[in-house]
């Protein structure tokens, strides 16, 4: 897929490109969310069809209410991708919650995702919150180095949203 990306980046026809997610997504059904939510990135980001991918990022939401780590995704593509020239901050935050919800507080990775969708929205008291919460529940040693960071980085900068960056072609 990804000398299809580049040349959908190159001519900016992206139909191929999704069309072939989804041809693969339905070939192997057991592994479909992962190249769902891959369309989903691609949509809100490099393709810039925003109202089209949160579209499809709602129906993605409902279909996969019960997987914590899908919505995990489509919320930290939304918060967090690069690519991504419009950010939905509220639709995001409330996937994030979602996911929280589904590990029922405990799980680390949902709290870390929510600490970047209170950080996205201005609040850096309940990004700091989550952003402690995740490291206490991380055991994975890595992992909690990457949520310290995170969580300097809350202290320290203006909370807000990730602004796009545009990528430079080499």
């Amino acid at each position: 897929t990804s000398g299809l990306l580049t040349q959908c980046e190159k001519d900016g026809k992206w139909k191929d490109l999704l069309d072939l997610y989804e041809s693969i997504a339905v070939a192997i059904p057991e592994r479909a969310s992962t190249f769902e939510l891959q369309k989903f990135g691609t949509m809100i980001g490099p393709a810039d069809m925003s109202d089209e991918g949160y579209s499809y990022g709602r129906i993605l939401a409902t279909k996969y209410a019960t997987d914590i780590a899908s919505l995990r995704t489509l919320a930290r593509t939304t918060l967090n991708s690069p690519q991504v020239k419009k950010r939905d901050i509220e639709w995001a935050f409330e996937i994030a919650k979602a996911a929280d919800a589904l590990g029922k507080g405990e799980e680390p990775r949902a709290a870390e995702i929510m600490a970047l969708a209170y950080f996205s929205k201005g609040d850096r008291e309940k990004a700091i919150e989550n952003a402690e919460r995740a490291i206490r529940l991380q055991d994975n040693v890595k992992l909690r180095k990457i949520y310290e960071t995170q969580l300097e980085k809350y202290r320290k900068d203006e909370p807000k949203p990730v602004p796009y960056t545009p990528r430079v072609q080499p």
